[in-house]
């Protein structure tokens, strides 16, 4: 576990600062080796009986933060030893106990998040739904979250920041779960392919974060949890930076929560380089204090789109669903078009098989362009673009609809275009912002670069938005797109 998490911090540190770590780095590269060593064949934990969810987790998220798909055969075999570890009530705990641990919960959760978004693991939507189930179940009278909650132990500040963080990433995993008020660019996450209907309700979550949230407003400390002594202060720090960044709140009570801790942090670092250790040594207080000074979370979030951007094929995500039908087009793999009129290429993506959708709706955008055809958006055809853009639609069927809709040149599809802006997909999120450009005729748009970051897409969507409403303001009582 302590080995885990030094990768872990090295990586991140590299992700964030290359200048200062080279990508060959032969000390992050000797201690990755020795971490992959324990995942040949299965995982291999150093301890056992509990402690090993402890390993398990922080082992998927560092060799994600150091490789990602490059270790994916040791990853999958760490997310699986997760799974297997989950309880039948959710929630991850000491081996022969009845309760629910909310530590090891959370990283159980935080292993299974990083293989999933980041090297690209199947987690079973199972997984999550039974996680959120437990914390939802397991919130204190307070709101608080408390470390063994079936024991009826009362909150603390460390399995508060914990278990939110927890809810948060739990409920963007789900269906239905992901939050309309949303920051930037959504939480990568890995799409539904089979039908799932979760037992835990998304108002369900959304409710037990407000409680919980509260709760840390009226016991608010960024580096001092009241609970052990002082031991758990680093830990406590690196689970409220991720509860931080998955909020998008940076100010608690007026305070900016990452000024104020890394001011705290600064101050206590000793000349070596390293933080004390009060129980658990030097190496584990000075992870935890790094994976919170270089932002892990942000930097897991630029990790995942990486793996998600345009002509990334991790574990076969990203292909067509018919592999026996490819084309190279620019240096990616796409599916080939299917030939035919409008009319019955239409008819193929309005009842046809999953298999034929990809390669039906690349042929409908070259047969608009071989027919000249000026595409509607009311009608018939106006409901097919819809569909073609719906979230649970695969991502060419997506791309092929986007490009549609900016053919039709009405303002009315502009919504459409702007929700797609927030797609799981960065290749679809910026085929959205290519199709608004051209219905705008801003060919330059408002200035972005090609790939920006969280913050800029956030002041992107917000200018697209504004622009929609100053050119089409009764579009706000019309539009069938909320765009609040």
């Amino acid at each position: 576990g302590e080995l885990a998490l030094m990768v872990h911090a090295m990586a991140k540190i590299r992700a964030k600062y290359p200048d200062l770590v080279p990508e060959n780095d032969p000390s992050l590269q000797k201690l990755t080796d020795q971490l992959r060593a324990v995942c040949q064949d299965g995982f291999h934990p150093g301890r056992h009986g509990g402690p090993d969810n402890y390993e398990a987790g922080c082992t998927a998220m560092a060799l994600t933060a150091a490789g990602g798909g490059e270790y994916l055969p040791e990853i999958t075999n760490v997310a699986q030893y997760i799974l297997q570890k989950q309880q039948p009530n959710g929630a991850w705990t000491y081996d022969g106990t009845k309760a629910g641990d909310s530590s090891m919960t959370q990283y159980g959760i935080l292993g299974l998040w990083e293989a999933s978004a980041g090297a690209g693991v199947k987690v079973p939507k199972e997984a999550w739904d039974r996680a959120a189930q437990w914390l939802v179940a397991n919130q204190t009278a307070t709101g608080g979250f408390a470390y063994h909650p079936e024991d009826r132990q009362d909150a603390t500040d460390t399995m508060t920041v914990a278990s939110l963080g927890s809810l948060y990433i739990c409920r963007d995993h789900l269906p239905g779960g992901k939050p309309r008020n949303r920051l930037g660019v959504l939480l990568p996450v890995q799409e539904a392919t089979e039908a799932f209907t979760p037992q835990t309700q998304p108002a369900q979550m959304t409710r037990a974060i407000e409680r919980g949230t509260e709760w840390l407003l009226k016991n608010f400390t960024i580096d001092n949890p009241k609970e052990g002594n002082g031991r758990w202060k680093y830990y406590y720090m690196y689970a409220f930076e991720r509860f931080g960044t998955l909020s998008g709140q940076t100010k608690f009570n007026s305070t900016d929560w990452y000024a104020s801790g890394a001011q705290s942090l600064l101050a206590a670092q000793s000349k070596s380089g390293a933080w004390p250790g009060i129980q658990d040594g030097e190496e584990v207080q000075t992870s935890f204090a790094v994976l919170f000074l270089v932002r892990s979370t942000k930097v897991s979030f630029q990790i995942h789109e990486r793996r998600l951007s345009r002509g990334t094929l991790v574990s076969n995500q990203g292909l067509p669903s018919d592999l026996s039908k490819l084309q190279q087009t620019g240096g990616q793999l796409k599916a080939q078009g299917l030939r035919g009129s409008s009319g019955q290429l239409l008819g193929l993506i309005e009842t046809g098989k999953p298999e034929q959708l990809e390669a039906a709706a690349i042929g409908l955008v070259d047969t608009m362009y071989q027919e000249k055809k000026k595409w509607t958006a009311i009608g018939k055809e106006g409901d097919a673009l819809r569909k073609m853009v719906a979230p649970e639609m695969p991502v060419e069927v997506k791309l092929a609809g986007l490009k549609l809709l900016a053919q039709t040149g009405d303002y009315r599809v502009v919504p459409l275009l702007i929700d797609a802006m927030y797609d799981d997909e960065a290749s679809v999120q910026l085929a959205a912002r290519d199709a608004l450009c051209k219905i705008s005729r801003k060919f330059k748009g408002f200035g972005y670069p090609a790939e920006p970051t969280l913050d800029e897409w956030k002041e992107e969507i917000e200018k697209w938005t504004a622009w929609y409403r100053s050119v089409r303001p009764e579009g706000q009582y019309e539009d069938d797109i909320d765009l609040k």
